[in-house]
């Protein structure tokens, strides 16, 4: 990926946990009431708040019927984040830059 003007990435990627503890708090609500209203288990709610396991589609729509948040927030900020822990792996990020020159010399021979 190429860097592009004001395209700027946070230095430490935001879990959507993060902020949804932040609104939980906001909105004085116990964890443990708002994980039965919403059907799941505590230990389920305060992982995801505490960045510890990722939002799911089935556990964002449940957010969205408990607080009014719209689940494509919450899974574009997963999203979001997945992706940029990925490009933060140099492992993960030299196995596409391998695959990106591969790819690159394969179309060229295409043309020549």
């Amino acid at each position: 990926m190429k860097p592009f003007a004001n395209n700027l990435t946070p230095f430490y990627p935001t879990h959507p946990g993060e902020l949804l503890k932040e609104e939980i708090e906001f909105r004085k609500l116990s964890q443990r009431k708002l994980a039965s209203q919403m059907g799941v288990s505590y230990s389920v709610l305060n992982e995801i708040l505490n960045s510890k396991r990722p939002v799911n589609a089935e556990f964002a729509l449940r957010i969205e019927a408990a607080l009014g948040i719209e689940a494509e927030i919450i899974i574009n900020l997963q999203s979001k984040y997945n992706l940029q822990i990925a490009r933060t792996n140099k492992t993960f990020m030299q196995k596409l830059n391998e695959i990106r020159e591969a790819s690159t010399f394969a179309f060229s021979s295409f043309f020549h």
